[in-house]
């Protein structure tokens, strides 16, 4: 009876730890800008997570999901909750997978825009010089804690301010090293169009919710 009682106490911790639990993926598979030539991979090319089981801390990670060859990003740009202070926001290194250097992080509301989209509130700034042992290529990713007042998975799935032709975007970023002899670069972004780019929210809801039966 003890051992079943754990397992049924187990069980049940378990369950209202999924329960609370939220994560939103963001996939960036949409070139816009100048038409040069996109990376060669397969799409998404790069992909953001954010997850969440506490209140008021994120783990969010950076992936450059199927970049290839000699191809790096130089910029990444995200959006918060402008409901929310972005300044407000720590982020502090969790780990990463590469020997590349860790970019500068700016925060300011509205305050970096990403070639002919609109303005978004957080940029990742990655060193792009020397070889590829130095830059964000192919294979890497960076994971970070952020915290803040409010903060959950959700706050960072939200549109760039309009100011362009393109956009807006959920989250944009500059890949460079593309086209013939990697001489190129382009802009890539997570679309709005669910089709293009997947914005998954899980959570209790989704998990416990029934089909009803006529």
């Amino acid at each position: 009876m003890n051992t079943r009682s754990n397992l049924w106490k187990a069980a049940l911790s378990c369950a209202a730890s999924v329960l609370t639990s939220h994560a939103a993926t963001l996939q960036l598979d949409h070139p816009f800008g100048e038409p040069d030539a996109p990376p060669a991979g397969p799409v998404p090319w790069l992909t953001v997570t954010t997850t969440s089981s506490v209140p008021n801390v994120v783990i969010i990670e950076f992936m450059t999901t199927n970049l290839t060859g000699g191809e790096f990003v130089s910029e990444w740009f995200m959006n918060l909750d402008p409901a929310m202070d972005v300044t407000q926001l720590s982020f502090t290194l969790q780990n990463q997978t590469g020997a590349f250097i860790l970019p500068t992080i700016g925060q300011a509301t509205n305050g970096f825009k990403a070639d002919g989209d609109g303005f978004f509130d957080i940029r990742l700034t990655f060193d792009t010089s020397g070889t590829n042992e130095h830059r964000f290529t192919a294979g890497d990713s960076v994971r970070y804690t952020v915290s803040g007042p409010g903060l959950l998975a959700s706050s960072f799935t939200f549109l760039s301010a309009p100011d362009g032709g393109d956009g807006p975007f959920y989250s944009a970023a500059h890949v460079n090293g593309t086209g013939a002899g990697g001489l190129e670069s382009r802009w890539i972004a997570a679309v709005p169009e669910p089709s293009s780019a997947l914005l998954l929210i899980a959570g209790a809801g989704l998990l416990g919710r029934r089909r009803r039966r006529g």
